[in-house]
């Protein structure tokens, strides 16, 4: 049940609706004028005001204006003895819930004011759940910064000892070389091998925790511009390789450049590497997404990957193919799809083994 504010300069008017709606469960208040009905306003938590149109010095309309200034949540229905359509209009366009005719009946008086309270319960519910999404929002948004202040951190902070095995190790690798037994040399190897794969992760890492801090400079893009770009830095990659590029024209999009160069740098890249083991001709393909979508889709002939695993996709050091096969960290998806989700867009991929695979990723237009 609400609670209900009565306005009317007529006493019976006010006692006879406080009777209707007191006998359906209601908390009903009573005011004789304007004056009086801000006053309780101010005090108590009103769902649905009942206000006559017509008062002394201030009308209902202009009590309904006040209204919407000081409660904007309150549901007002607009009471009238002389009702016509120029007030109806004028009471709706000022915010009115609804527009009733004396007299009032119990029947029309209770469901008229029933309807009122489950427009404010849902509006009440709708904003709870847009504060608690805000909150959320704001507290994911905490911890998202606070893991990669952390990630920075650590990775920071490991970088210094993996260099001092690293180049201890080769010290006494190439120093005591004569000393050891072969075991012992081949033992050294892994150790620098190890450090140098680790110190690779650790640096994938503190890029993809850069991301998170970069400040996005948008504007409206030529994507095509850095796909040419991007195309002449592998250049030196696929010397020696007949690559079949099918590349069409992507249309603008407000993005930031240099982490959408980005974005194609990895997509281009996990292109020519997972068709370099490909015993047909290579074929790269980079076109618009259906339906005039903003965006892009990459799409190359390779070895593919199990959709079954596609979940693990965009994780960092994910990887799809053994080390052995195909060299890379498995940081490369993780970077694009940071980079995409900070552009309020989202990447999804399709594939099937031996068969390629198609990256799509779609754009914010704002």
């Amino acid at each position: 049940m609400g609670n209900i504010l009565i306005v009317d300069d007529e006493k019976s008017i006010r006692i006879t609706l406080r009777e209707f709606l007191l006998n359906e469960g209601h908390k009903v208040t009573v005011a004789e004028d304007a004056d009086t009905a801000m006053k309780v306003l101010e005090n108590e938590d009103i769902d649905v005001v009942m206000t006559d149109i017509i008062m002394p010095r201030v009308t209902g309309v202009d009590l309904l204006k006040t209204l919407r200034r000081a409660s904007p949540y309150v549901q007002v229905i607009m009471i009238t003895g002389e009702p016509t359509l120029e007030t109806a209009t004028e009471s709706l366009r000022a915010g009115a819930f609804d527009y009733i005719a004396k007299p009032v009946t119990k029947d029309l008086a209770v469901k008229t004011v029933s309807n009122a309270m489950k427009v404010k319960t849902l509006g009440d519910e709708k904003r709870r759940l847009e504060a608690d999404n805000l909150r959320h929002r704001e507290e994911l948004e905490t911890l998202v910064k606070e893991l990669e202040a952390f990630t920075y951190s650590v990775s920071h902070d490991l970088r210094a000892p993996l260099r001092h095995i690293n180049a201890f190790s080769k010290i006494l690798r190439d120093k005591y070389k004569e000393r050891l037994p072969d075991d012992g040399t081949g033992y050294l190897d892994k150790i620098i091998n190890s450090a140098s794969y680790m110190q690779t992760l650790i640096d994938a890492l503190l890029n993809l925790s850069r991301l998170g801090r970069k400040e996005l400079m948008i504007r409206t893009v030529e994507l095509n511009k850095i796909i040419s770009a991007v195309k002449a830095e592998l250049a030196p990659d696929i010397e020696g390789r007949e690559i079949e590029w099918h590349i069409e024209k992507i249309p603008e999009v407000p993005c930031d450049p240099a982490l959408m160069k980005i974005v194609f740098t990895n997509l281009l890249s996990n292109a020519v590497k997972f068709t370099s083991n490909s015993g047909d001709q290579t074929v790269i393909t980079i076109k618009p997404l259906p339906d005039e979508k903003p965006g892009f889709m990459v799409q190359d002939n390779g070895v593919g990957f199990n959709m079954k695993y596609a979940d693990k996709l965009f994780g960092v050091f994910q990887r799809m193919h053994r080390k052995s096969a195909f060299e890379g960290v498995g940081v490369g998806l993780a970077t694009v799809q940071r980079i995409v989700a900070r552009h309020k867009g989202r990447i999804y991929a399709e594939s099937e083994v031996n068969k390629g695979a198609i990256f799509f990723i779609e754009l914010s237009q704002k």
